[in-house]
């Protein structure tokens, strides 16, 4: 049987426990009550977002404006360069140091009114242009030979040839050309084999059929020549 202090010292112990746990339930109702209002935040959160997800698929499916940026902006700007120095240098096209052409634009001599047109200065306007370019027809005369000793026969060789082809396949493209051609269809333009024929109509021939520029690009069917 146990004494009457020892009664007492449990009493307090259980009262000390019993005050412990009071202020860790406390403690955790507070938590509880914070989590509770950061949950209904975020599910207000995704409710907002699920509805602007929604609303951007809505959109998708709609026909728009070509080139549409949404709403148009309600106090918009002036559009164009502003004045000043802040926009960055100003700049332009400097003129050539020298010109190999002059040309005259010359004033007409009434003016649509119909009064007289009179002289007062002039000032100079350059342009760069390309020169005209111009096909060249090339016959090269082949020497034929034959080796007196073994019988072998030997062709003649320019550096401009591009080939040892004679007889049908006699008629070719010349080296620069042909690199023409090859940087139209592989890298510049991406022109088809048949759009590169057709820009190769040279002088008066005008020859698209095979055999011409396009069977001389890399990957030609073999079997072709030029």
């Amino acid at each position: 049987m146990c004494s009457l202090p020892s009664l007492f010292d449990e009493f307090g112990r259980l009262v000390a426990r019993c005050v412990t746990l009071s202020a860790e339930n406390e403690r955790l109702w507070v938590e509880v009550t914070r989590l509770a209002g950061e949950s209904d935040g975020l599910q207000a959160r995704v409710a907002k977002l699920e509805g602007l997800l929604e609303e951007a698929r809505r959109a998708g499916k709609r026909q728009a404006a070509s080139f549409s940026r949404g709403k148009p902006n309600s106090a918009p700007g002036r559009s164009g360069r502003r004045s000043g120095d802040d926009h960055g240098k100003h700049s332009h096209r400097e003129p050539p140091g020298e010109v190999d052409e002059e040309l005259d634009a010359l004033l007409t001599a009434w003016c649509g009114c119909g009064g007289e047109i009179g002289y007062e200065r002039s000032e100079y306007q350059y342009q760069d242009e390309l020169p005209e370019p111009r096909a060249v027809c090339r016959r090269f005369r082949v020497h034929i030979g034959q080796c007196r000793c073994c019988g072998r026969r030997h062709l003649g060789r320019h550096p401009f040839q591009t080939s040892d082809a004679l007889g049908a396949a006699a008629c070719m493209l010349g080296p620069r050309a042909v690199a023409l051609a090859t940087e139209l269809n592989k890298v510049a333009g991406s022109l088809a084999a048949e759009d590169v024929r057709g820009a190769f109509q040279v002088r008066d021939r005008g020859d698209r059929r095979r055999g011409g520029a396009g069977d001389r690009l890399p990957g030609a069917r073999a079997g072709t020549h030029v």
